[in-house]
Order: C-alpha cells, then structure tokens, then sequence
C-alpha cells in the first residue's frame, strides 16, 4: 500500500499578497505526516501562475472599470445586475480553469496512487472550487477525498450535511488524527474512530461527528517541513512570497462574543518554546534567504513575545516580525524592546470605544477604551506599523459611537506618514457557534432560515476592496437590517476616514510584503488591488520577484 498523501490548498482568486505566503498549517500537516512515515506532497494552486489563469484580460478589464466606478458611490440597483452578470461570467471561465486542473491531477494521481487527497476548505471560492475539484476527483478516481481546516472547525458536520463531493472531512486540529486516518487507510482499519472524523453513516446517511482530537501540549506538534518533494511550488522562482508564519501559540482565553478563534483553537493558551520557534527561523533563513515572519496565533502570549525578543536580540538576528496584539494583555513598557527585536507590525482589535458594548456585546471586560486609545498611539509613535480593526454597525451601537471611533481614528493617524498604519472596518458579522450565534435573539439579531444562513457563511466571499454590499447575500439581520444595509454603513464610514488621507484595509499580512516590496505602503496597497482585479499578474510576478529578493 501507498504511503503517498496528497494536501492542496485551493482558495481562488486572490484579494491580498498573503495568498501567495507559504501555507505553515499544511506545511505542519506535512511535518506530521512526515514523521508518521508518509510521504507527503503540497500542491499549493494559490501560486502566480495558476492565479493568473483565474481572471482573464476582458473580465479583468470590466471588474476594474466597474469597482473604480461603484466604490465612489451607493450602489443602484443596475449596478447589482452588472456586478451579478460579470460574476456569473467569471464563475464561467474559472469552473474550466479547474476542470483543466482536475484533468492533470487524475493523469498524476492514476501514476502516483495517493493514498489519500485532502483538501484544506475556506469559505468563499475557496470552498466552492475545492468541492467542483473533488467532485471530479471522485468521479474518477477510487482514492478517499478529505476535507478539513479553518471552515470545517467552525461548521463541522454542516458541511457533510449540505455538501456531498467529500468522502470524509476532519475537524478541529488534524496533527495527530491525520496521520491515524491516513494510518487506517494504510493497514485497512475501519476509519470511523479517528478523532474529529466527520462521515456518512454507513445505513442512513446521516453526518456523523467523533470528538476532536485536543493538543494540549505544542511540543508534540511536528516543525512544518518545506522541503523541496514536499512544498515543490516554494522552489519555483517567484511563484510564492518568502514572507512565513510561524504557529507560536493556539488558543485564545479572551473568549469575546463575535471571535471565531476559540472555536477554531480552542479557549486555552498552548505556547511553543521560544527555542524551537527560533530554530525554524534559521532553518527558514538558510534555506529560503528569509527575513519577514507572521506569528498565527490570535493572540500571541505577553509572556512568549517578551522573551522571544529578548532571544532575538541576545542571538543578534536580523529579522522583521508581525503579531495580533491584544489590549489588555499587551503593556506599553514592553513595546520598545519588541521594536529593537524586529517587531515591525501589530494588529488590534479595538472594535469599539464605548464601555457597555465593550462589556456587554463584545466581552472584553479587560479592555477599558483609555486604554485602548494609549496603547494605539504608543505603537504608533514607536514606528510600528499598527493595524486597528473596528466593528461598525454593533449590537446596540448608535451614532454617537460611530462618530466617537470616528474621532479617535482622526486624531490617531491624522497628520502622520501614511507608513504608519492602517484602519479596517468590518460590519457585525453573524458567525457560527460564536457567543452572538448561540444567543443571537439578545443581541439583536435573527436568522429566519437557519440552513440558507449556513450556506451564506459557507459560500461567503470576503474581498475588502469591493463595496461590502456585493460580497455576499447573508441571510441575517442586525436590528432589523440586513446584511447589505449594514454594510453600507461601514462603506460611509471608511469613505469619511479616507478623505482624510488615512488608509484603509492594510492587514499586518499585506504590511509585510509591502515594507519589503520598496514602495510606499498606499501604493503598494493601490497597486496590488488593482492588479488582482485586471488579473494583471505580470506586476504581481513583478512584486513578488522583489519581496523575495529583498528578503
């Protein structure tokens, strides 16, 4: 029998520079498989030369000319039909880019016999053109098609529910119960005890859900491994970013109401040594020339990135470095010394300024808005680029509060360089198994279809540079606004705080490449916006050729 497992990573069209960063968690994935004496292959699709099959020049042309055109304004009625009929016609195009792939990975797979093909699932395109990939997967070959990852954590066993062209799904963190299912495939062992299997059974059909398979212990997690037979497309010239994520920490115990990530990783902090995250940083920095790193935890431990940077000073490397920052956990006396190890970008969720809300809608009782307001301005005055994430329209919210963000966003990045950082603005989201979700009735909210609600998150694409109002026909609403209506709201908004020459939508993800990239942050961010939507791929060829040299 095979020891050969496949793992792709199919997201669609790209929307930021991060598409083209190494995927860690299936690299992990990999390392694990590895080490269980498997032979794994990434095939990873979000690569420029596959992405610039997605948008041909025609279609590309007509997204530019239409986005250019709707961003300025509130979208009319004819705007939604030509958005509509200009969506339906890519969808086209694209759906025959990935049956011309289909077609060369059963040619590959009826020579190479995979044990196992799995697929790591987003919502969006990303879920829609991985379920037409394994479709034709399955129609032609007698291999086991498993989905997992990030949407199949927060929708589990829906997903089978809704969708038939997987085989078996894994849910929660698949280190371990991948390498059992592959294990069972192997020896010929009823799989239906693998830890976090999602199946069919047997008689009725039914979806099925094991308990998911718990890490509570970093260490017996494997390094992720690149290595050139098992991450091919990383070795190929300027086909991927050489910006990395490095899997620090898991969980989070902020437990706020809206959060998907202790669903995703749990409620508990699980940290990896400060040692071993260093030596993949040099394992990395040998092999790919590798300068700028992304810690994946949702909120990286105070504890971890205090002594980590002082390491890094004590070993004398040269690196630059991002991470999610969380207000009451991060203390200001501690920013300087991440500044001299290389912290060069934070993200925070501030969400909002108003105390009850803080409290009461979004949980986060340790985050008084004083010092909210402190915190933000003191990275900014560090020279560390700082991303503010801000939730408008909120349960419960009204006008003072939007004008009260407003304000504070004004005076916290009026006047300074645009190097500075960046604001995003997001509307409520209405998110499975969140606290909102599990008591929406309290916060505002209902879901009068609970099916069609699923399928809106499932299929739900999120590309920030369109009007909000066109990503998505999600079937909630919000104080009896729906989900377009809210998101209108957030558009007024970001379009007040653009005028004052403050940007917009820069994630620490996108900040990365950009520093690296030579070019001044709004350009690089305006440049790369307008490349994905022309499916101009020779300048994102361009800007990856120069990230990687600068790394």
């Amino acid at each position: 029998m095979t020891n050969r497992v496949w793992l792709i990573n199919l997201f669609g069209t790209p929307c930021a520079p991060s598409a083209f960063h190494p995927d860690n968690s299936l690299a992990a994935l990999a390392g694990s498989l590895k080490r269980g004496g498997f032979s794994p292959l990434i095939i990873d699709f979000q690569n420029v030369s596959f992405c610039s099959s997605l948008v041909p020049e025609h279609l590309g042309r007509r997204s530019w000319d239409l986005m250019s055109r709707v961003s300025k304004q509130a979208l009319t009625a004819a705007d939604h039909e030509e958005i509509a009929d200009l969506n339906d016609e890519l969808g086209r195009h694209q759906r025959a880019i990935i049956d011309r792939e289909a077609d060369v990975l059963i040619r590959k797979a009826e020579s190479e016999k995979p044990l196992l093909i799995g697929l790591k699932l987003y919502s969006g395109e990303g879920s829609l053109h991985s379920r037409q990939l394994a479709r034709r997967l399955r129609e032609r070959l007698k291999i086991p098609i498993v989905g997992g990852g990030p949407l199949i954590r927060v929708v589990g066993a829906k997903y089978l529910e809704f969708y038939d062209e997987f085989d078996f799904l894994l849910d929660g963190e698949a280190d371990r119960s991948l390498v059992a299912f592959a294990r069972a495939l192997r020896d010929g062992v009823d799989v239906t005890g693998v830890a976090g299997l999602v199946y069919r059974h047997p008689r009725t059909g039914a979806a099925m859900k094991n308990p998911i398979d718990a890490i509570t212990n970093m260490s017996e997690v494997a390094d992720p491994c690149y290595d050139p037979d098992v991450y091919p497309v990383l070795y190929e010239k300027d086909e991927k970013i050489h910006v990395f994520q490095l899997d620090e920490s898991r969980g989070c115990p902020n437990q706020c109401h809206f959060c998907v990530h202790p669903i995703i990783n749990g409620q508990r902090f699980r940290t990896t040594m400060v040692d071993r995250v260093i030596h993949q940083i040099k394992e990395l920095q040998e092999r790919f020339g590798a300068v700028a790193f992304r810690f994946t935890g949702s909120n990286t431990p105070k504890k971890f990135l205090r002594t980590f940077a002082e390491e890094i000073l004590r070993e004398g490397l040269e690196i630059r470095y991002s991470c999610f920052a969380s207000v009451n956990t991060t203390t200001e006396d501690s920013i300087e010394l991440f500044r001299r190890s290389g912290l060069a970008g934070v993200f925070i969720g501030a969400e909002t300024l108003d105390q009850g809300v803080l409290d009461d809608v979004f949980n986060k009782r340790g985050q008084p808005p004083e010092k909210t307001r402190s915190l933000v301005k003191a990275f900014l005055d560090a020279g560390i680029y700082t991303t503010t994430s801000w939730i408008y329209p909120m349960p419960n919210y009204t006008h003072r509060m939007r004008n009260e963000v407003r304000d504070f966003i004004l005076e916290a990045y009026g006047g300074r360089d645009q190097e500075a950082g960046s604001v995003i603005l997001l509307p409520a989201a209405l998110v499975p198994n969140t606290e909102w979700f599990l008591n929406f009735k309290k916060y505002g909210f209902d879901v009068p279809d609970l099916d069609a609600y699923y399928r809106g998150y499932i299929e739900l694409v999120m590309k920030f540079y369109v009007p909000r109002q066109v990503i998505s026909k999600w079937t909630f609403t919000m104080q009896g606004k729906t989900f377009d209506e809210l998101a209108a709201e957030t558009d007024d908004l970001a379009r007040e705080i653009a005028v004052a020459d403050i940007c917009l939508g820069v994630s620490d993800d996108w900040m990365l490449a950009g520093q690296l990239s030579g070019r001044p942050m709004k350009q690089f961010r305006d440049e790369m916006v307008r490349a994905f939507i022309l499916g101009d791929y020779a300048e994102v060829r361009r800007t990856v050729a120069t990230v990687n040299e600068n790394s």
